[in-house]
């Protein structure tokens, strides 16, 4: 990297509100990274790996289903009062989930506060991918922010595993639900704090009126407009890359428990394994374009990663010690990061502005359905079939949706035709 272009990146960072709202999205991913795995965790304690399954498949498709409404209404509306109502619900929510479980012990009662309480979650991060765009003056730096963000993103994910496996062994596995809730209300209260102070501060402080107004124009085309988003071919060549990488942390973090009981001593081995993928991913979106022969055409970058996305899930379904588990770790995190930050970047290059905040949580909705669904599945029958199996068909899968997908979904799709 030049001097220029470190000149460069960092006058991106003295943007006003840009550094704030990257250190309040640590905090508010804490909950998105702590909630589903302590959610596993708690259940898994009690050898329960069916309501493991079925209570981080109800956390993720009620997150799924409800993000692009819930951002649809944030962008019509005003972001400052809708995202921290929501954030406060949330986490009362998930804090009575685990009480209701832990004290009352209704499973049933446990799992409508976790409905309830991700349905109510703020889709914070959708809007702050938004929020990029907005900030940024040039190709180069929206790149740069949106990475930085996955670095970060990622560098939390690779922590809040850890964080809970801490928590499980130190205090119980029924802390690290309601912890991670209270710093999700921190940190997406911050983030809309400072967001109203940044130079994005249109995205974050929308006329109610005005907003209404242009509703009600555009809502006889919603209907169309809607199916176009989600059904065209290039949006489903976008989408699917990151429902496969769902489906197969989703399936990991259900099979690497199970695996630990067989190989080590401890089943909490298993958040160290899921924290090496996101330090991997973190370190391989902070290396930006030097990792991948293809610099300019994110297409060629999501099918260049989905490769070692997939011969890692491989080497999962083979490994029987620790060394292979890491090595599989990292090589799954280094193609998995990547793949977001080209999704993103294809986001603002093929879509309007409005769509942004909606396609933004879209990708991370299709994430969610996979992890969800995935968990569910494979928590139901990990016991009537091997491990190694299993890993076999994820990556099988994973190829068909992060590597065939894109290549079809995506073919007519080069940079140099769409980049606005």
């Amino acid at each position: 990297m030049t001097s220029a272009q470190r000149l460069g990146r960092m006058s991106v960072l003295r943007k006003r509100g840009v550094a704030s709202i990257l250190a309040a999205m640590c905090a508010s991913r804490i909950a998105a990274g702590m909630i589903p795995f302590g959610l596993i965790t708690y259940f898994a304690s009690k050898n329960d790996f069916a309501s493991a399954g079925f209570s981080s498949t109800i956390f993720m498709i009620a997150v799924s289903l409800s993000g692009p409404v819930k951002s649809r209404i944030i962008q019509n509306y005003s972001p400052s009062v809708i995202i921290v109502s929501m954030a406060i619900v949330s986490s009362i929510s998930f804090c009575l989930c685990i009480a209701s479980s832990f004290y009352l012990h209704s499973t049933i009662f446990a799992f409508l506060l976790i409905a309830l309480g991700a349905i109510s979650a703020p889709p914070t991060g959708a809007v702050v991918r938004s929020a990029w765009n907005q900030i940024s003056g040039s190709p180069s730096e929206k790149k740069f922010l949106h990475s930085i963000d996955s670095v970060m993103e990622e560098a939390v994910f690779a922590l809040t595993p850890i964080l809970t496996s801490i928590i499980w062994v130190s205090i119980g596995p029924q802390w690290g639900v309601p912890l991670g809730s209270i710093a999700g209300f921190i940190g997406s209260y911050i983030v809309v704090q400072v967001g109203k102070n940044s130079d994005a501060k249109k995205l974050f402080s929308i006329n109610r009126k005005q907003s209404q107004i242009e509703q009600n124009e555009s809502c006889g085309n919603r209907g169309i407009n809607s199916f176009r988003l989600y059904f065209s071919l290039k949006s489903v060549g976008l989408l699917l890359p990151s429902l496969g990488i769902g489906i197969s942390i989703g399936t990991l973090t259900i099979v690497l428990p199970a695996w630990a009981s067989s190989y080590t001593k401890s089943q909490a081995i298993s958040g160290v394994i899921l924290g090496v993928i996101s330090l991997s991913g973190a370190i391989s979106a902070s290396c930006g374009d030097r990792l991948s022969p293809y610099k300019a055409d994110e297409r060629k970058k999501i099918i260049y990663y989905g490769v070692p996305l997939t011969v890692s899930l491989f080497l999962f379904s083979i490994a029987d010690n620790i060394f292979t588990e890491v090595l599989s770790a990292i090589m799954f995190g280094y193609g998995m990061t990547p793949i977001f930050v080209s999704s993103y970047m294809l986001v603002s290059a093929l879509y309007n502005e409005e769509f942004h905040t909606e396609l933004n949580a879209s990708l991370g909705a299709a994430f969610n359905i996979g992890s969800g669904c995935s968990t569910a599945v494979v928590g139901s029958f990990i016991r009537e079939i091997p491990i190694n199996i299993l890993l076999l068909l994820l990556a099988l899968v994973a190829f068909f949706l992060c590597v065939v997908a894109p290549w079809v979904g995506l073919r007519s799709v080069h940079d140099a035709e769409v980049a606005r």
